[in-house]
This record gives C-alpha cells, structure tokens and sequence, in this order.
C-alpha cells in the first residue's frame, strides 16, 4: 500500500512540478505554444530529478500491480479471470519500461527513443487499465458473494476504465490530428491536446488508488484474524 502510494504521488508531483518550472522559466515560449510534459522535462532544472524519480516510481508500480492482482486473481472463480488479473502486471512491467525510457532519453537528442518510450508507456498502460475494468467486470458477474464494499470498488473501477478508454481515444485523436490542421484550429487542437496528455496520466493513477479500498479491506480482515 505505501509502495503504491509513494508511486502515484510521485508522478503526479512531477508531472505537474515539469510543466510548472517550464511555464515559470520560459513564460514566452508557453505564450507562443503551449508545452507538453515531453518538451518540459528538457529545462535542466527538472531533467534529471524527474528522470530519477519517474524510474522510482516505475520500479515501484510493478510490485504495487503484483499486489492488487494476486487480489483480483484470489476474487476470481475461473482461470480466464485470473489470467486477466495477472495480465495487469505484465503490462505494467510494459508500462514502466517506458516511463524510464521516456524520462532519460529526452528532447532535442534522443527524439526517437523519447517517443518509442512514450508510446510504450501510454499503450502499455491503456491495456493494463482495460485488463483492471475487465478484471472488475469478470469478478462481479462471477462472484455473487463478494462483499458490497469490493462490489462498489469494482464497479467505480469499470467506470474510470471506461473514463480513461474515451480519454485516451480523444488523446489518439489529437496526437494524429494536431497534423492535418492549421491556423486558429491547429492552436485549438494544441491546447485540448497539452491539457489532454496530463489528464489522461492523472486518470490512470486515479482509477489505480481505488485499490486502497481493496487493500484496506483485506488488511482489515487479517488484523481480525
């Protein structure tokens, strides 16, 4: 639990603290284009803390997603719903390749690495949320005695996959379309598309907290034991 929490502090923290320091030392280049949270890790007062500190916290959310799926996995009654459970980690273990890849191969020399990690990193994560709604969704049609607070914890989970499918659409659709469009249109579409790229990030750590009511069940039941 605190593994996991350390992890969803950290990137949202420096997430946020990037694109802050940037507007704060370059006000003129955020006035003429807005930034994304790839072009804001270049200023060398956030490089290398982030890079650091996103690497922390992509070792940690592994274990962190080990542990919620071994809870998954224990709450479901067929090897397809365990085989989901499990997949989370593997995904994540994806996810967390490029989040180091993306945090320590940056702007303007390492372009193409930067992006491979960050598509590594958005698909891998993407899937590893589907896995967590399909997961929930397995466990509430075949586990009809499943305590009503684990219910609700699944069912709020279905409906932040569900969230962060359309969001990451959306995302999609920006990222291709930002290159087929020009004047007043082109800065619309920037701007959805800079404001988009943290949401979407915020939005899986969100949907991954809602854990801590399964966790905090289950340490509740082993301190009555």
């Amino acid at each position: 639990m605190i593994a996991n929490a350390a992890a969803i502090a950290i990137v949202n923290f420096w997430i946020y603290r990037a694109l802050f320091v940037y507007g704060r030392n370059f006000p003129e280049l955020v006035a003429e284009r807005p930034v994304t949270i790839s072009r804001a890790i270049t200023d060398p007062e956030v490089s290398d803390l982030f890079s650091f500190w996103i690497t922390v916290a992509a070792i940690l959310l592994p274990f962190g997603v080990a542990v919620v799926a071994g809870i998954q996995a224990r709450a479901s009654v067929t090897g397809f719903g365990r085989a989901v459970a499990w997949s989370m980690v593997g995904f994540q273990l994806g996810s967390s390749v490029g989040m180091v890849l993306l945090s320590h191969y940056r702007f303007p020399d390492h372009d193409e690495v930067h992006m491979v990690g960050s598509y590594v990193f958005f698909i891998s994560q993407t899937l590893m949320m589907i896995s967590c709604g399909v997961s929930s969704g397995h466990i509430l049609r075949h586990s009809p005695s499943l305590p009503e607070r684990l219910r609700r914890a699944n069912r709020l989970r279905i409906l932040g996959v569900i969230g962060i499918v359309c969001l990451a659409l959306l995302y999609l659709g920006l990222f291709v379309g930002k290159e087929h469009v020009s004047g007043g249109l082109y800065v619309v579409v920037y701007r959805i598309y800079t404001l988009t790229e943290p949401s979407l990030i915020s939005s899986f750590l969100g949907v991954f907290a809602v854990y801590f009511i399964d966790l905090s069940y289950h340490l509740g039941q082993a301190e009555q034991r």
